[in-house]
């Protein structure tokens, strides 16, 4: 699977801290705070920096204090990406002191929610449904243990089951789904404040707020957490068609009728429409990217009975046609990747099946490095085939012998041209004296 990190918010990192404080409410330092302008000759560039001496200096109360003023500034200039930035710094600041719970930190981002407008909403919504997922994850064990409730209070977090806990979760990230036509004209760059590109082509492959935020929704869906649900009618991957060439697969019907928590149903559909949107970029690095995380997911989830043919023959196509692009080492990779994976399944002593597929993918990695040598794919190649290159040996015994029979061992090795092996005798009752003796003396010490 594709699981490289392209494109995340900075405060991804940071809301795991609502949980241990809450967020931070606004109304409380209100007062507190004058003038809610900034002063003259100042930008919000300035006002940050003030922050971090703030922070550095060990004040997290004056730091919050002076977010609280850029926020209120956002607010008023109805800028997005510092709203943003100063829900962010608070998440990491009012944790060093406030002690709230988690559903006040969900209260009041619910709160936040509905005052906002597009384009910060979309993010909030997103960033909503996170910390509901990191609500479960840190109370797994609890939701384990706890049946389904008949009237559920959705302004009662506490009251929640796990259906409806994963209920909300998809809600938040259709819901930041819910204005795509305008979030596909929306560049990514207007959040840049608040975003770390994980990779030197993050922005490419990520180019639209769209972009990230769908990835963002995939990624939950793709996920086997919200297995723990099962519905009563399971959508299910069962057709060829799903493993189609990136243009015929934008056309696919996909229809569903069934239980709404069939999360593998919204990847698909999201990803489709991934596609859909690049299916006609003049570059095509945002096409492969999303095509590549669409194929390791039917493969992985499809019930065809063929994954593995189809996946192949689909990127072999897809490298094909995108031969002239750096980002096709993408699809080198993974089709030396699949290769090497056939290659681990090679057991000399059963048959000759998969023998030389560790040589098909050093060829496939040599050629990825020969086409574009600093493309992000090739460099993923490089450690691929360094891997496959490494010296290894195992010797293994069997697991029970006969007494005073001959009994057999396996010495397994790859990448070694020379390998020496020598039996040496061992008079049992002498190497058990021997080694009692050892313990004797380790325990003195």
């Amino acid at each position: 699977m594709n699981t490289k990190k392209v494109l995340v918010l900075c405060f991804i990192t940071l809301t795991g801290l609502a949980f241990a404080a809450g967020l931070y409410s606004f109304t409380t330092h209100k007062k507190a705070i004058s003038p809610l302008v900034f002063p003259k000759g100042s930008t919000y560039a300035k006002e940050w920096k003030k922050v971090d001496s703030l922070v550095n200096l060990g004040l997290s109360k004056s730091a919050l204090a002076q977010v609280e003023l850029i926020y209120q500034k956002a607010k008023t200039d109805n800028n997005a990406t510092q709203i943003v930035k100063s829900i962010m710094f608070r998440l990491k600041l009012v944790q060093q002191y406030q002690e709230d719970d988690v559903f006040k930190s969900i209260y009041q981002m619910n709160d936040e929610i509905k005052t906002s407008s597009y384009p910060l909403t979309p993010i909030l919504h997103s960033m909503l449904a996170d910390i509901y997922q990191q609500y479960y994850t840190r109370n797994r064990w609890s939701f384990a243990r706890r049946t389904e409730v008949v009237n559920v209070k959705l302004d009662d977090i506490s009251t929640w089951d796990l259906k409806t806990l994963f209920d909300q979760i998809i809600k938040q990230h259709m819901l930041a789904l819910k204005d795509a036509d305008s979030m596909k004209r929306t560049p990514i760059d207007m959040y840049d404040d608040v975003l770390t590109y994980g990779t030197p082509d993050g922005r490419k492959l990520r180019p639209t707020l769209y972009d990230f935020v769908a990835n963002r929704a995939v990624d939950f869906f793709m996920n086997d957490e919200p297995d723990v649900i099962r519905p009563a009618y399971k959508f299910e991957l069962n057709s060829p068609d799903y493993f189609k060439n990136y243009n015929e697969f934008a056309t696919v019907n996909i229809s569903y009728t069934g239980d709404s928590l069939s999360t593998k149903y919204y990847a698909i559909k999201i990803l489709q429409g991934l596609i859909a949107f690049h299916a006609h970029d003049k570059d095509p690095s945002a096409l492969i990217d999303a095509d590549l995380k669409r194929l390791s997911f039917v493969r992985k989830y499809a019930i065809t009975g063929i994954n593995d043919s189809l996946y192949l023959n689909t990127l072999l196509a897809l490298e094909q046609t995108f031969i002239t692009w750096p980002a096709s080492t993408e699809v080198t990779h993974d089709i030396a990747a699949l290769y090497q994976e056939k290659a681990l399944k090679y057991d000399g002593r059963k048959s000759e099946d998969n023998k030389w597929f560790a040589k098909k993918a050093v060829v496939e990695c040599d050629a990825a490095q020969a086409r574009f040598k600093d493309a992000y794919g090739a460099q993923r190649c490089a450690v691929l085939e360094n891997a496959i290159k490494e010296k290894k040996m195992g010797f293994e015994l069997e697991k029970a012998n006969l007494i005073n029979t001959p009994f057999r061992g396996y010495l397994s090795y790859t990448n070694v041209n020379h390998l020496y092996a020598r039996v040496i005798p061992v008079d049992f009752e002498s190497y058990r004296h021997g080694a009692a003796i050892i313990t004797r003396t380790d325990r003195k010490h």
